[in-house]
């Protein structure tokens, strides 16, 4: 190992432009042994409170366990733990102490960033390098003082550097050099890692991280990422659809591969079976995906399923589906998705039963839930519109608000559409209104997650309950339709405000997309 060393710092000492594109080998058995064996086991310890001879007592199955998660990329550094250290100013610096194995992969991973670099840095330069330090720097200021032609000294500090460097940029410095696609896979896991103070985790915003998942989510939905089917969108949407039902674990936060197919195998059955769908390009072999076909076969046997919600199949029939829907997806969707977010939105091992989120992505999909779900949607609905003729697609709706809306105070809303507009019986069964008197989005707010006069009827108390997060019948669309065109005459400011952005098809084409997603109907 050292040897291979020493011939990467010769091969970059004397190449003008060294590239060096199979590096990540040499993280094998015998480097990580040597590595523990050279670190301090004095040292305080990460989040996990593994000790240095805690981990040597089982060092050789250890070792052998991290080597292959290095090799099948299902290994996941933990946050490190954010301690402070005082200043000779008073204040305190802030300094993150990785877990026992995680400092053994960086010190392999500073071997070979050594071996690459040191070779190339300039002899005037002190600040973390081998044998060099503060005393040395200071004798060099003086030799160069004492007897070269200075005219000033420069000290210069950036404030936070380390904390702000930005990691984009971090990584092109890299690429220029090193072309192994999986040492930098490792690199990047280090630097989205994140951290946990006081119990609480806290993503690593800093390296534009923002910016960073949105250009991912992006490139997703975009057609640059490669889709001969629907299966990206709708593996993001079961995420987006589980994102509250997941577990908390240390190095993320687990969901089943039950849960998410689950979902996945409900969104596909209803838009394939109930809306007969397409969800893939034609390749000339065959109209219809693996999901598809799964999906139709199950249909095929059983007629009656063709007329059914997929929440109202029996049981063992759904489980049955739902089985077949997952070994294809996992097969299929969990690699590519994986890849077209650079390996940075979960960690997975297809012999598990489930994958887990990144701690990052996880924070991410919560700030921008409702934002991510209407990207995903409508790019999916682009996709179908090319893939299906126009009788069978509803086209997709042009320009979405994507701010991220707040349930409001609805009795201002009862009392216009009660008094001013004298509405005065349930939207839905059409009897008197009486004392209790609900406001009901007409679309589910699980759907529209907006408060806007034109998506709001009255209701009575027994009504709203048995319509729940379920879109009315095509005759009750066609009723606010109409009404609609007659509320918006009034002369009322939340009425002006509220239908400044609405058309006569609005509230038609969104609750095609609701019927779409997989929200069911209520018939009254």
């Amino acid at each position: 190992m050292e040897t291979k060393l020493v011939r990467i710092a010769e091969i970059s000492a004397t190449s003008k432009h060294p590239i060096f594109t199979s590096v990540y080998h040499l993280i094998n058995e015998d480097m990580l042994k040597q590595c523990h064996k050279e670190l301090d086991g004095s040292k305080a310890v990460g989040i996990d409170k593994v000790t240095k001879d805690e981990y040597g007592k089982n060092l050789d199955r250890n070792i052998k366990d991290l080597v292959q998660r290095l090799k099948n990329k299902s290994f996941k550094p933990l946050p490190s733990l954010r301690v402070y250290i005082p200043k000779a100013n008073g204040k305190k610096r802030p300094l993150g102490i990785a877990s026992y194995e995680d400092k053994i992969v960086q010190m392999a991973v500073k071997k070979i960033l050594g071996a690459i670099y040191e070779p190339r840095f300039l002899n005037c330069m002190y600040g973390f390098r081998p044998n060099r330090g503060c005393h040395e720097a200071i004798k060099e200021v003086y030799q160069r003082i004492s007897y070269g032609k200075i005219s000033y000294i420069v000290d210069a500090d950036i404030k936070g550097f380390f904390d702000h460097i930005d990691h984009e940029w971090m990584m092109k410095f890299l690429e220029w050099n090193i072309q192994d696609k999986n040492l930098l896979w490792l690199i990047r896991k280090y630097l989205k890692a994140g951290i946990m103070e006081q119990g609480k985790f806290e993503p690593t915003e800093e390296g534009s991280a923002q910016d960073r998942i949105w250009s991912l989510f992006n490139y997703v939905f975009s057609n640059s990422s490669r889709k001969r089917n629907t299966y990206k969108f709708g593996l993001v949407k079961s995420l987006l659809d589980n994102v509250f039902n997941g577990q908390q674990k240390s190095d993320g936060i687990y969901f089943t591969y039950e849960e998410l197919f689950g979902r996945f195998a409900e969104n596909y059955w209803n838009l394939v079976i109930k809306y007969d769908l397409r969800q893939m390009r034609p390749d000339g072999k065959s109209m219809y995906s693996k999901v598809e076909s799964i999906l139709k076969q199950a249909a095929a046997e059983n007629q009656i399923l063709v007329n059914l919600e997929f929440e109202a199949i029996e049981e063992k029939k759904k489980q049955q589906i739902i089985k077949k829907v997952a070994t294809e997806c996992k097969k299929c969707v969990v690699g590519a998705l994986y890849d077209d977010f650079d390996g940075v939105i979960y960690s997975f091992d297809l012999k598990e039963s489930g994958l887990i989120l990144n701690y990052c992505i996880y924070d991410f999909m919560l700030r921008h839930k409702s934002e991510l779900e209407k990207l995903n949607y409508y790019s999916w609905a682009r996709f179908l519109e090319q893939v299906n003729d126009d009788n069978a697609l509803i086209r997709v709706i042009n320009k979405l608000e994507l701010a991220t809306p707040k349930r409001e105070d609805l009795s201002v809303y009862r009392e216009i559409l009660r008094r001013e507009f004298e509405e005065d019986t349930c939207f839905y069964c059409g009897k008197k209104l009486q004392k209790v008197i609900h406001v009901d989005h007409f679309i589910p707010w699980s759907f529209v997650k907006d408060d806007k006069i034109w998506n709001f009827v009255l209701s009575c108390p027994t009504c709203n309950e048995k319509k729940n997060n379920r879109v009315p019948g095509k005759d009750y669309l066609i009723r606010i339709e109409d009404r609609n065109k007659k509320i918006q005459l009034l002369n009322n400011t939340v009425i002006q405000t509220d239908f400044a952005g609405y058309s006569d098809d609005l509230i038609g084409r969104m609750w095609s997309y609701a019927k779409l997603s997989g929200i069911k109907e209520y018939r009254g």
